[in-house]
């Protein structure tokens, strides 16, 4: 069963605006232009989710590299077209952590190094691209893009190299 997105995009100004939204699940994400609603949910989504996020939060933490965390807004991009996404999975690394607790920081005000997207059947393609083509301009060094109905995980990185890994 495919399902609409539950709410319908809104017209956002800012990174301001936007975070000042009521926060709903799954969250809003802002593209420089409007809040959409993120899509996700489902078994397979949720799955993929939990247990490769725990594995990359082990990873993290034992080499005590940064955060490894699921759905945290980062908020990046140029001054005037800052944009704030939640990636399903984003792995930042303690040299662009922000200064503080989660509480007194409680969004990364940079690029995720690595970011982690689930793909969802009901997900808009333009939307997907155009938020991976800014993830790779704007600071992230490498990019998953986890397909659970093919069982694929195409890979992209700076500046454009991409490939794909079978199960």
């Amino acid at each position: 069963m495919r399902r609409a997105w539950t709410l319908s995009p809104i017209r956002v100004g800012s990174v301001a605006e936007f975070l000042a939204l009521p926060e709903v699940k799954p969250p809003w994400e802002f593209d420089g232009w409007e809040a959409v609603q993120k899509s996700g949910g489902e078994r397979a989504h949720s799955l993929v989710r939990v247990r490769l996020g725990s594995l990359l939060f082990q990873y993290v933490v034992a080499g005590d590299l940064g955060e490894a965390v699921l759905g945290c807004y980062c908020i990046f991009g140029p001054p005037e077209r800052q944009r704030a996404y939640a990636p399903d999975i984003s792995v930042v690394t303690r040299e662009r952590l922000p200064k503080g607790t989660p509480r007194e920081a409680p969004y990364y005000l940079t690029a995720p190094d690595i970011a982690v997207e689930v793909l969802s059947p009901d997900e808009p393609a333009c939307w997907f691209a155009s938020k991976l083509l800014f993830f790779l301009r704007n600071g992230v060094r490498l990019f998953w893009v986890i397909d659970p109905e093919a069982e694929t995980v195409p890979f992209n990185y700076p500046p454009a190299v991409a490939g794909r890994l079978k199960a």
